[in-house]
C-alpha cells in the first residue's frame, strides 16, 4: 500500500512540475517583441526585437517617389541597398535585414541628384 502511495505522490509532483514548466515556457514564447517605427525628412524605419535579435527595414513614406539607395546600419549590422527607384510606403521597402547586440541602428536614404549622392533622411532607433 505505501508503495502504491508512493508511486502515486511521484507521478502527481512530475505531472504538476511539467504542467508549470510548459506554461511557463509557453507565456515566454508568446510575449510580443517591442517594436518601433519612425520617419525623418522623408527616410522612414522600422525596428522589431532586441538585443538578441532584431529585425529592421527602410522606406520611403508614403507618396514620395526617388531614385537611389538604402544605408542601415546598427549593431552587428552593415546593408547597403542596390540603386533604384523607390516607391513610398512600409510595403516598397527594403528586404528585411537581421542583428544582433544593443544600440542604435539607423537608416539612411541617399537620392541621386545630378550625378552625385544626397542624404534624404536619417531615422533612428534604439534597440535595448
Amino acid at each position: 500500500m505505501k508503495k502504491s502511495v508512493a508511486r502515486i505522490l511521484v507521478a502527481l509532483v512530475t505531472m504538476v512540475s511539467a504542467t508549470v514548466l510548459s506554461t511557463s515556457f509557453a507565456s515566454a514564447e508568446a510575449a510580443p517583441l517591442p517594436d518601433a517605427t519612425g520617419c525623418n525628412h522623408g527616410a522612414c524605419i522600422t525596428v522589431k526585437g532586441g538585443p538578441g535579435n532584431y529585425q529592421v527595414f527602410g522606406f520611403l513614406e508614403t507618396n514620395t517617389s526617388r531614385y537611389g539607395h538604402f544605408h542601415i546600419w546598427g549593431p552587428n549590422l552593415d546593408y547597403n541597398s542596390p540603386d533604384r527607384t523607390w516607391i513610398g510606403g512600409p510595403g516598397s521597402g527594403t528586404p528585411i535585414q537581421y542583428g544582433y547586440g544593443a544600440g542604435q541602428v539607423c537608416v539612411e536614404f541617399w537620392q541621386y541628384v545630378n550625378g552625385t549622392y544626397v542624404s534624404r533622411g536619417l531615422p533612428c532607433k534604439d534597440v535595448s
